[in-house]
């Protein structure tokens, strides 16, 4: 059976790992690290603090080893905080930052399912993302001639995308603010894998390239 089968991709070995990890990691960002699995389900949170201004950008859910995940600081500068659709608060993270910062965020399945919008304060200045409810990833992938492929989604639900293929283990980040953004891709992959941001979480598709 396993002769016969299609090989195991990092990306699918990825949500392996992520539904036998998820009942031994942290499930949250202030419970104790005491696990012994070699990676954990979190989202990435990333932004930039200046002296007078935040930005955050379209987070990501990701795989993090325990030892890097993010937890609170206290008398940090900076809050990131999470609310559910009701506008309650899910948890409050406070850190320290000046200039570029990333957060790797352990959350519970529960509390992960539901974030609606994130917010990043430090002093008078804050940025805040949230998502649009029941959106679905609209994207089109076709092959322009052996060795590109043009890349198109629905930006203004999904301001943000990675991009993995079956052949590059590299990934390609690009944002949008547009109804319909599109890239051109150097690959001669045959299919691609996407992480679509919806600005505070991410939902993975694949697509078979047009063409090939």
């Amino acid at each position: 059976m396993l002769l016969s089968s299609p090989p195991v991709t990092f990306a699918a070995l990825a949500e392996i790992v992520h539904l036998r990890a998820a009942a031994s990691c942290p499930e949250g960002p202030t419970a104790i690290i005491a696990t012994t699995v070699a990676f954990c389900p979190a989202v990435e949170v990333s932004g930039n603090i200046g002296p007078s201004n935040v930005t955050l950008d379209p987070a990501f859910d990701l795989l993090t080893r325990p030892a890097q995940l993010s937890r609170p600081e206290i008398g940090g500068n900076a809050t990131l905080a999470a609310y559910n659709a009701e506008g309650q608060l899910l948890f409050s993270l406070p850190f320290s930052a000046r200039g570029t910062y990333r957060l790797d965020v352990p959350l519970s399945a529960a509390a992960a399912q539901s974030i609606r919008r994130l917010r990043v304060v430090s002093g008078s200045a804050s940025a805040e993302r949230t998502a649009i409810v029941h959106a679905e990833p609209n994207a089109e992938t076709i092959a322009t001639d052996d060795r590109n492929v043009v890349f198109a989604w629905n930006a203004h639900v999904f301001p943000a995308v990675r991009i993995s293929t079956d052949i590059d283990p590299e990934t390609t980040y690009a944002a949008g603010a547009g109804t319909y953004e599109q890239l051109t891709l150097a690959t001669a992959a045959r299919r691609l894998s996407v992480d679509f941001s919806d600005g505070v979480r991410s939902t993975k598709r694949t697509f078979v390239v047009f063409g090939r």
